[in-house]
């Protein structure tokens, strides 16, 4: 990670969870983290936060709505003019709205899709944008889900969630084979975590027989794809609890 230091990694939905994880160990590792969040309130909390523990990297808190276009292409120019310039990618931010397909009306439907689908390609593709402009050898790490590779979990209804999390992998995989075509040094890796103690599925599982893993686990994952020598890229990753049968 030496070679990242100082330089600028973007992670949307950092403010909590799996994000704000990713962004406590990129920060300890000296990067600067541009952290993308709606709740703005959430952020400055965060904030605060991260400057009472005094990691040896700065946080650059941008307020941003991943599935406004002009709300991203506004909050990457800031981070490319002002924070400097950016290596990293880190697509987290999510929504798991438990609702059945045969009963989910306009507003989840786009509310999943709309957040998962097209915030991830609107931010690659910004980050994209900046990286080939830079001649940056960068690095896009796409969350996604085993639940995207599997389909339904945990007797939850999540199919929604499964499709839209199915479609990023497939969106990391083009994206991946687009750099190769194009001759960048741009690399992008998909991680698929099981089961996660987060914010997002909480108090949602009914008489949980499951394992979960941490954030912190997912973040060390990150580390391990981000770590991998210029010609060795990790393109997909999937990381479970021990026990979790799949």
């Amino acid at each position: 990670m030496e070679r990242f230091s100082g330089t600028v990694a973007v992670v949307t939905g950092s403010s909590v969870g799996i994000g704000a994880a990713i962004t406590k160990t990129l920060l300890k590792r000296g990067l600067i983290v541009a952290g993308l969040a709606r709740r703005e309130d959430k952020l400055k909390q965060f904030k605060d936060e991260l400057d009472k523990l005094g990691f040896k990297g700065k946080f650059y808190p941008v307020k941003c709505d991943i599935t406004v276009e002009q709300d991203v292409i506004r909050a990457f120019d800031d981070i490319n003019k002002n924070a400097g310039k950016i290596t990293i990618l880190i697509n987290n931010a999510g929504v798991c709205p438990r609702v059945p397909i045969h009963d989910a009306g306009s507003e989840v439907i786009d509310s999943i899709f709309e957040t998962n689908v097209k915030g991830t390609i609107l931010c690659a593709r910004q980050a994209i944008k900046i990286m080939r402009e830079n001649s940056t050898e960068g690095h896009i790490v796409n969350l996604c889900s085993i639940a995207g590779v599997v389909g339904w979990m945990f007797k939850l209804p999540i199919g929604l969630y499964s499709a839209s999390k199915h479609a990023v992998k497939v969106v990391s995989d083009g994206l991946r084979r687009e750099m190769i075509l194009e001759k960048t040094k741009i690399k992008v890796s998909n991680i698929s975590p099981g089961l996660v103690d987060t914010e997002m599925t909480s108090g949602h599982i009914p008489e949980d027989p499951y394992e979960h893993i941490d954030v912190q686990d997912i973040a060390n994952a990150v580390v391990v794809v981000l770590n991998t020598p210029p010609g060795v890229v990790i393109s997909e990753m999937t990381v479970l609890p021990l026990h979790e049968m799949v």
